[in-house]
């Protein structure tokens, strides 16, 4: 069934109807608002004395104004919800020329410094972050893995695009906690981002609106990109991956709120917005390009310096743009989420025009208590019959998902309280 063709039909009147309905609307405004009155018997005739017997001096009685009273509560309650938008630098992997003793040395008796082979990684104490150390060239320099917002603040939804400002600070943070300071000139150099940028992950966020639209993109994404792309790994419906083995750049994409509940994957409660940002993610797609050494050689961004807004937005947009093309319709009526599954179902089908959907095989009792819920929780009156607008409004499809739920917004203002909420989760 083409959902998209149903939403746009148009109802046909006779012409009975039609003339009922011309003298509705001009005889009472209120007839659009009122809708119950379609149905009534006007006896029309030739003779010019019938009229309509309708009292248009009547005020509203007690049950008329406890109706629109609960209409507008309803609508308060199922108002468009507002699209979190956020765009950000994620991982970054650096080369730092920095003369240092073996890292078996500064690893002796920290706490802070583990080694895993020939890597060592050092955790973050107040937020539970890490990032991976290698040594190279003889001990002349080093490679530091690292999420920039999680190793810093604790989560890595919200950030900011100053890659320089925020490889620095880690930088900084994994120096002291690794007991390390290099020399002046060796400050000096790494303050002017003469550094090298061997790895970059610039993310970006769809907010569908719920968790069941985002399941239902994540499905939308899969058929498409199964039958357009190459090199694809899919991990069920969670994750799914575009050249993951590439060593020049990996696409990805994945429910963010899934990962935030696995295993010592939460945000830590001190990080500021900490509810918040969990209760968001689950209506989140995350989408992350990764960048890797001879990619970033190509495309002249190996310096720091060369990142800004305009160069990250620039790597995504492609990609973006493409996976737009998903094809697919889903449900999209505010309110849905509060009816249990059944009854979901049950609007639905009525949606689609179904009206005995709610009626079939229930009692009165059963029937009235079921309009009252979808009427509260949706502001949709069941025993209506559904218009066409009413029809457009319940389904969009992928691509209007994505229009709505992708925007690209940075929280640089809000970047010192998230880094002041960490240190002061190790009071």
């Amino acid at each position: 069934m083409n959902f998209n063709n149903l939403a746009r039909s148009t109802t046909k009147l006779t012409l009975r109807e039609r003339l009922l309905a011309n003298i509705c609307s001009a005889s009472l405004p209120e007839f659009k608002r009122v809708p119950s009155l379609v149905g009534v018997d006007f006896n029309l005739n030739s003779s010019s004395h019938v009229g309509l017997a309708f009292d248009l001096d009547l005020s509203l009685d007690s049950k008329a104004k406890a109706k629109a009273k609960a209409e507008s509560k309803a609508k308060a309650k199922t108002k468009a919800w507002k699209p979190f938008y956020s765009l950000l630098i994620d991982t970054v992997k650096v080369k730092v020329r920095v003369k240092h003793p073996p890292l078996q040395e500064l690893a002796l008796n920290n706490a802070n410094v583990k080694q895993d082979g020939y890597k060592f990684l050092i955790k973050c104490p107040l937020t539970g972050a890490c990032v991976q150390m290698f040594s190279q060239e003889n001990c002349q320099a080093l490679l530091l893995e690292f999420s920039v917002p999680k190793f810093l603040t604790g989560q890595n939804i919200v950030g900011h695009l100053d890659l320089h400002a925020g490889a620095l600070a880690a930088i900084k943070k994994a120096f002291k906690l690794l007991g390390f300071l290099p020399s002046p000139e060796e400050r000096a150099a790494i303050g002017r981002g003469d550094y090298a940028l061997t790895r970059v992950d610039v993310a970006v966020h769809v907010d569908c609106g719920s968790s069941e639209h985002a399941q239902a993109l994540m499905i939308a994404l899969r058929e498409y990109i199964v039958s357009n792309a190459g090199d694809v790994s899919l991990y069920g419906l969670e994750t799914g991956y575009i050249g993951q083995g590439s060593k020049r750049r990996t696409f990805k994409w994945y429910r963010k709120g899934i990962e935030l509940k696995k295993k010592g994957r939460a945000i830590p409660a001190h990080v500021h917005g900490c509810e918040y940002l969990t209760e968001v993610a689950d209506r989140l797609v995350r989408f992350e390009l990764t960048l890797r050494g001879k990619e970033l050689a190509r495309l002249g961004l190996t310096s720091p310096m060369a990142w800004d807004e305009g160069v990250a937005k620039k790597q995504l947009l492609p990609w973006l743009l493409k996976l737009k093309q998903a094809e697919g319709v889903l449900p999209d009526v505010n309110g849905i989420n509060r009816l249990s599954p059944v009854m979901q179902n049950k609007l639905r089908l009525w949606l689609l025009g179904d009206v005995l959907a709610f009626s079939r095989g229930v009692s009165k009792d059963a029937y009235r208590d079921a309009r009252k819920k979808v009427k509260t929780a949706t502001g949709l009156d069941i025993e209506l019959t559904r218009s066409p607008v009413q029809q457009a409004a319940a389904f969009t499809t992928i691509r209007q998902l994505f229009e709505r739920g992708l925007g690209f917004k940075t929280y640089g203002e809000k970047w010192g309280l998230l880094v002041q909420s960490a240190h002061q989760g190790s009071a």
